[in-house]
């Protein structure tokens, strides 16, 4: 899970630095998902949770959108408020 965590910080500091756009995002949540070992959905949803609870309101909904977006068949259940499962 270190290694997920750790990718997945990285590409959410450069998406709240404005270094990366949604678009890149995905692809770099796409990426961690195929090319990191242990990397699932959930995991990369659990660092994501992690990483946006110290953000504002604002930069956790976005976050947590593109998320829902970019693994819509996953629910990631215990992670998000149904309210932001898939909007």
């Amino acid at each position: 899970m270190g290694q997920v965590r750790n990718q997945t910080n990285a590409a959410l500091r450069a998406y709240v630095y404005e270094d990366a756009g949604k678009d890149q995002l995905k692809q770099k949540f796409r990426r961690i998902e195929k090319d990191v070992t242990g990397a699932n959905p959930h995991n990369i949803g659990m660092a994501t949770f992690e990483f946006v609870s110290s953000h504002s309101d604002q930069t956790e909904r976005e976050i947590k959108q593109i998320l829902a977006n970019t693994f819509p068949d996953h629910k990631l259940p215990g992670t998000f408020p149904e309210k932001w499962d898939g909007d």
